[in-house]
């Protein structure tokens, strides 16, 4: 093999290196992004989860005739 086929080789395994980091950071940043969002949905949840028991414990703070003694499902 000559100099110049090394070198060929040499540059080509560079670019095939290259390539294969640029789509391994492309596929990190798809991911992290991915997960950013499927988090921030999550957040969005519990937000309204929260709120709806807030909304529920106000409720009965002002009017605590709605809340039952028994409705059949206690189990003191």
């Amino acid at each position: 093999m000559s100099v110049l086929g090394i070198l060929q080789s040499m540059a080509a395994l560079a670019a095939a290196l290259t390539n294969w980091l640029h789509d391994r950071q492309i596929i990190d940043l798809a991911t992290k992004a991915a997960w950013a969002r499927k988090l921030n949905e999550v957040n969005d949840a519990l937000d309204r989860a929260r709120a709806a028991r807030n909304g529920t414990q106000l409720d009965l703070d002002e009017h605590p005739e709605r809340l039952h003694d028994d409705d059949g499902f206690r189990r003191d």
